[in-house]
């Protein structure tokens, strides 16, 4: 995993939603590290750990939820996938990736086939979130 740097450069949600996620290097205005380190000193050391491994497992989870309704073009499955990385995103203080799991599930609400747009913001997504994990993990460490 690579490290990311401690002032890297700044990129907002609308910026990402239309191209794919930036390099790790590109961390701040996509991920407000503060929000997960308050969620963690809240939780105190003991409960750290185990709180981190379920993050990670649900993100991965839902990242692959998605990448299987991205294949399927079946936009229930993005509409679906979409609601819980809105939840997890933001729970972490990935505003951006939150932004963008918003409009996706937006986008695909009450629909079957996904549209190109969505599988476009999909893709993005997926990028995003597995970038989030790998730097979850350097920011925690392995749990």
């Amino acid at each position: 995993m690579s490290d990311l740097p401690a002032e890297p450069p700044p990129h907002s949600a609308p910026q990402l939603a239309e191209r794919e996620f930036p390099p790790q290097d590109h961390w701040d205005g996509v991920w407000d590290r503060s929000a997960l380190r308050r969620l963690l000193g809240l939780a105190g050391p003991e409960a750290a750990a185990e709180i981190l491994h379920h993050l990670r497992a649900d993100l991965h989870s839902a990242c692959d939820g998605l990448g299987d309704a991205l294949s399927l073009r079946d936009g229930a499955g993005l509409h679906r996938a979409a609601h819980v990385l809105i939840a997890l995103c933001g729970t972490v203080g990935a505003t951006a990736l939150c932004t963008l799991a918003e409009r996706l599930h937006q986008m695909v609400e009450g629909i079957t086939t996904a549209p190109d747009e969505a599988l476009t913001q999909a893709r993005a997504l997926i990028s995003g979130v597995s970038l989030l994990c790998a730097a979850l993990l350097d920011e925690t460490g392995p749990t």
